[in-house]
């Protein structure tokens, strides 16, 4: 018959004693883990740098019209750009040019009177230097703003730095 004065059986007890003492070194994971930390953190780095060196441009399309002058115009819709200041590029398709002025914003019947386009809001009226011609295209873009790409994606970065 077995002692009943311990609970434990002695096989355990002798096993328990024989275990590895506290204080010893804990292995937290795998090696690779500590290679993959600084890659993954050069990553964010390079990110971070090419998302503030790497520009969005933003392009405003309109049609196209000749103004009294015979110059090129282009009728951007005023929400899309309040003013372009001169020297901003136009883009044509095949051929681009500078803009001239681009600060004039009619109603919709002053557009229709001088130009003989019909549009449905306020537009920014964009002189070109080109002359219009007869195979001029009916639609261009012209050159708004550009910011870096993380100001573009980034809700308020823009605004941290003092910009509207």
């Amino acid at each position: 018959m077995e002692d009943r004065s311990t609970i434990f059986r002695a096989e355990a007890v002798e096993s328990r004693a024989r275990a590895q003492a506290p204080g010893g070194v804990v292995k937290l994971g795998p090696s690779w883990t500590r290679w993959a930390f600084w890659v993954l953190l050069g990553l964010v780095v390079v990110a971070l740098v090419a998302g503030s060196q790497i520009e969005i441009k933003s392009w405003a399309s309109g049609v196209t019209a000749s103004d009294a002058g015979g110059r090129l115009v282009v009728l951007v819709p005023a929400g899309a750009a309040s003013g372009v200041p001169s020297g901003r590029d136009v883009d044509l398709g095949a051929t681009s040019t500078g803009v001239v002025s681009g600060n004039e914003i009619l109603a919709p019947t002053e557009v229709q009177e001088r130009y003989g386009v019909v549009v449905a809001e306020e537009t920014l009226v964009v002189t070109t230097d080109l002359e219009a011609a007869e195979g001029a295209p009916a639609t261009a873009r012209v050159f708004i703003d550009s910011e870096p790409v993380l100001v573009a994606l980034v809700p308020g970065l823009k605004a941290l730095f003092g910009e509207n």
